[in-house]
């Protein structure tokens, strides 16, 4: 289930970064709409190398084979 939290909660930034787990995403609303998201850079560094290897394959980012 993936974790959703209000942008006010990072005024206790510490408890929402204890909720970013390996794999998993914080998401993070303002106004009640997603906003941002919270991951690991092991994460973000793993999304970067799919989306380039997509691209070095003439794939669109969001598409897979």
């Amino acid at each position: 289930m993936p974790t959703i939290l209000p942008v006010s909660d990072l005024r206790t930034y510490t408890e929402v970064l204890r909720r970013c787990q390996p794999g998993e995403m914080v998401y993070l609303t303002r106004n009640g709409r997603g906003k941002y998201v919270l991951m690991e850079i092991s994460d973000y560094e793993k999304l970067e190398q799919a989306g380039k290897q997509r691209r070095s394959d003439g794939l669109p980012d969001n598409q897979t084979e």
